[in-house]
């Protein structure tokens, strides 16, 4: 996974993949202890991970994930243009809603956030095994199909 300072905490993958940013379905930052400077710490890497994310997966909408803070547990869901995030749950005061977020979001689909008009597959070409993308569309009861084969721009920062 690269740099040491990005591994997330706790990590969600998508099935049968390479252990890298491409293949990430979401992740979990994990503080001993709440207070305010742990919860900006918190979300300070884990925008810098969201970032990570983001770049390294193009055809992503949002990356949510979940920070937990002692026994509070935060979801922060980021988008290219920056974030939203909710309070914070007490598993003891709220377990049932520490809980939804907490299983919610670790067995999501695995398109939770994905732009599901383009359809990911593996084939193998040249040897090897590359992940191909394709939009697929009808008009005049033609379906026609698109191969993405080439990322024009993405931007490796979070904007807002």
């Amino acid at each position: 996974m690269g740099d040491a300072t990005r591994k997330p905490d706790i990590s969600c993958w998508f099935p049968k993949h390479q252990f890298d940013w491409r293949h990430l379905a979401t992740f979990a930052e994990v503080k001993n202890r709440g207070s305010k400077a742990n919860e900006k710490l918190s979300y300070i890497e884990v925008a810098g991970k969201a970032s990570c994310l983001l770049y390294a997966q193009d055809g992503r909408h949002a990356a949510p994930c979940i920070r937990i803070l002692g026994s509070e547990i935060f979801l922060t869901i980021f988008d290219r243009g920056g974030s939203l995030t909710t309070c914070g749950y007490d598993i003891h005061r709220s377990p049932q809603s520490f809980l939804r977020i907490l299983i919610g979001i670790s067995s999501a689909s695995n398109v939770f956030g994905f732009d599901k008009s383009i359809h990911w597959q593996q084939e193998r070409r040249d040897g090897q095994v590359v992940d191909i993308k394709e939009l697929k569309f009808k008009k005049d009861g033609i379906t026609y199909t698109i191969e993405l084969t080439k990322l024009l721009f993405i931007s490796d920062n979070l904007n807002g």
